[in-house]
């Protein structure tokens, strides 16, 4: 929209969009030194805006003002304050603003936007490392052959003081070594009612060349024993279940 006449009280619309030229005045006509003098040549010009089914005047709308010379005018400052309104079974904006140039405008271009499409690019960035070779490897993918990394199995249940233990046999599936497995043990009674349940683990272990020794190497199928301190004297066998795998 291009306005070639700024004259107080001017509307022009479009269909959906109506700009009212409210005022133009100069500035402080009496200054005559230091800031107030700089001022004397400010202009200020307030409007309207009102945008359908849109947002309101926003930082992706511009106004630009033109001098005599057809030069472009510096906004020195701007104020506006936006009201949503229904009318006409649509939803308007209308803003009310104002602006200060550094000189007199004889036109005015006034761009909007009324629709706004998000695009998505990909961002991938790029950066050279020195001594590329001293770099740490990429994470390998996880991958297993079975329905889980690692497969647990209740071998026995073995009685004894001072306390009793379960014969388990883990096995682990995956590609990659395991620092350690989480696991529940249930205990049941012969009429196969649930007693209680006792959380279980298998860690890795220090080695004595540094580091640490896994608590499954990947491929690893072994048989340990888990002490069961909770077992209930009734109990006669026991399930257990995977919680959860480190790698």
């Amino acid at each position: 929209m291009r306005l070639t006449s700024l004259t107080p009280g001017l509307v022009r619309s479009t269909d959906n969009c109506q700009f009212t030229l409210v005022g133009l005045n100069r500035g402080d006509s009496d200054a005559s030194e230091g800031e107030n003098a700089e001022r004397k040549d400010e202009y200020s010009l307030r409007f309207k805006l009102k945008k359908k089914s849109g947002s309101s005047l926003q930082p992706t709308d511009q106004i630009v003002l033109f001098d005599e010379q057809g030069g472009s005018l510096n906004i020195n400052g701007h104020y506006l304050s936006t009201n949503r309104f229904a009318s006409q079974g649509a939803v308007w904006e209308e803003s009310q603003g104002a602006v200060t140039l550094g000189g007199k405008p004889v036109s005015l271009v006034l761009k909007t936007i009324d629709q706004v499409e998000t695009l998505d690019y990909r961002f991938e960035l790029r950066i050279p490392t020195q001594q590329a070779e001293r770099q740490p490897k990429q994470l390998e993918k996880l991958m297993f052959s079975a329905a889980a990394p690692i497969s647990l199995k209740v071998r026995e249940l073995i009685r004894g003081e001072p306390f009793s233990h379960v014969a388990i046999r883990v096995e682990n599936h995956s590609n990659k070594d395991v620092d350690s497995v989480e696991f529940t043990l249930n205990h049941f009674d012969a009429m196969s009612r649930k007693l209680s349940d006792a959380p279980g683990h298998l860690m890795s272990s220090p080695s004595i060349t540094g580091g640490s020794t896994p608590a499954l190497v990947k491929g690893e199928a072994k048989d340990d024993r888990i002490t069961a301190f909770f077992l209930p004297e009734d109990a006669t066998y026991v399930t257990i279940a995977l919680r959860g795998v480190k790698f």
